[in-house]
């Protein structure tokens, strides 16, 4: 932040990035991520072109290749959200098991048993297999990590993260 966000000092500036991490966190964990909605509203939009369109073919307008590209729009937006929504229920199931591990071992922190192995190495298999279903855009924030903070600066600066993390390893 110091780097990307200088206009402000560092005390308020890290509280109101955590803060804001903090918060889309949460919002994640419970609410539907941003590119499905998008991709909902694409195929509304779509839908509703090919509605004009039709009245606009019934009224004797000349629609030509309009329709048929809006129809591969359709179809592409509508495979998209398949997708999408398909990867948003993996995610959500491991993101419930991973939170429901943790919650286990933090029951269990005072007393240590063989059982404590079982979970932590199940907790680091659900991190993994959750890391590589997400890769670089994840639908559900689990935790706040550089990735969620991340995201946040480069949605206050415009600077896309892949671009800031190549810099900051420069």
């Amino acid at each position: 932040s110091h780097r990307y966000i200088p206009a402000r000092q560092l005390p308020d500036k890290s509280v109101s990035l955590l803060d804001t991490a903090c918060a889309r966190v949460a919002i994640s964990l419970h609410a539907v991520p941003a590119e499905v909605d998008d991709s909902r509203r694409r195929i509304e939009a779509l839908e509703t072109e090919l509605q004009i369109i039709a009245r606009e073919h019934a009224i004797g307008i000349a629609i030509g290749a309009r329709q048929i590209n809006s129809e591969a729009l359709l179809s592409a937006e509508r495979e998209r959200l398949a997708t999408l929504e398909s990867r948003w229920a993996e995610e959500k199931t491991l993101v419930d098991e991973l939170l429901a591990t943790r919650a286990t071992l933090r029951e269990k922190s005072g007393v240590v048993d063989s059982g404590d192995d079982q979970l932590r190495a199940q907790l680091v298999d659900l991190q993994q297999r959750l890391s590589t279903l997400q890769g670089e855009t994840p639908l559900i924030l689990p935790t706040v990590d550089y990735q969620a903070v991340a995201s946040v600066v480069a949605d206050w600066t415009g600077i896309p993260v892949g671009r800031m993390a190549r810099n900051e390893l420069e």
